[in-house]
């Protein structure tokens, strides 16, 4: 992504990160922090495939709620 293009999706991030050499590795902004994440590559077939698979089985189970620790001010996922 070009550097002005990043400027203006997410001036909040600083300056843009360096582009990875591997397909998939992209960088999401959340709050003032960008994280690097890997994302599915798919051609229309088959993410069509894919949803139609997925779906079949159902919703996924919801993960555990995070809470913050009153002692520690770390953020936790509950144990169900």
């Amino acid at each position: 992504m070009p550097t002005s293009t990043w400027n203006w999706l997410a001036p909040q991030a600083g300056s843009a990160p360096k582009r990875s050499a591997h397909p998939g590795r992209v960088h999401v902004v959340q709050g003032w922090t960008t994280h690097q994440t890997q994302v599915l590559l798919l051609t229309d077939t088959e993410a069509a495939a894919w949803v139609t698979t997925t779906a079949a089985r159902g919703p996924a189970p919801r993960p555990a709620p995070a809470r913050t620790c009153r002692a520690s001010g770390h953020l936790h996922t509950a144990q169900l």
